[in-house]
């Protein structure tokens, strides 16, 4: 009886590691854009991918309240020649050629306002990039970053964050996966003890 109770935790145990696991690989990544040319101390923007089916949802996020972004600049693996994008903010388009962000380097491709007045900043703005994912965005060479951003100050400054370092798994996280790991050995433990 006790070992038909222990097979079943562990099989419980299992599914739910299972769906974990699934959740895991659908969650999305933010990356830290460490760097800017305004010698602005801290991250003063964010960009979060999410795999979504063949497409990969962008989200570019200013850190503080009193910066607002605008536009993403970003290398593709290969260089297609064209990209698609969806769901852009009004005014926004994407593009394919050379684009150089100050001090972060150049990229390959972007999505960006037409003009970078008022109504083209946001404190979050979000797109599509079609039939693409994560795993498709590379450094620029020689200065290694992934993504660059137009930045807005309150102060009136104007500049680029960039970088591209990825933010840590939260510790909860990881602190469920240990304790998913904990029950299994628990369970296998007490199946060799009923069987001894």
């Amino acid at each position: 009886m006790e070992i038909n109770t222990s097979i079943k935790a562990a099989k419980a145990v299992l599914l739910a590691a299972t769906l974990f696991g699934a959740t895991a690989a659908n969650a999305s990544t933010t990356y830290n854009l460490e760097s800017n040319n305004l010698s602005q101390p801290g991250v003063l923007a964010q960009v979060m991918l999410s795999n979504n089916g063949s497409d990969v949802d962008i989200t570019v996020t200013a850190i503080a309240p009193s910066v607002q972004v605008a536009g993403l600049g970003f290398n593709l693996n290969g260089n297609p020649a064209t990209i698609s994008c969806s769901s852009l903010p009004a005014n926004y388009s994407c593009n394919v050629g050379s684009f150089t962000y100050d001090g972060s380097g150049k990229y390959t491709d972007q999505a960006d306002p037409a003009d970078f007045s008022v109504g083209n900043r946001y404190s979050s703005f979000s797109f599509t990039l079609l039939n693409s994912n994560e795993n498709d965005f590379v450094t620029n060479i020689p200065q290694g970053n992934l993504f660059a951003t137009h930045v807005y100050l309150s102060n009136g400054q104007t500049g680029f964050a960039f970088g591209g370092s990825p933010v840590p798994v939260p510790a909860a996280v990881w602190l469920f996966g240990s304790g998913l790991f904990g029950m299994v050995a628990v369970a296998r433990r007490k199946k060799a003890s009923m069987v001894s």
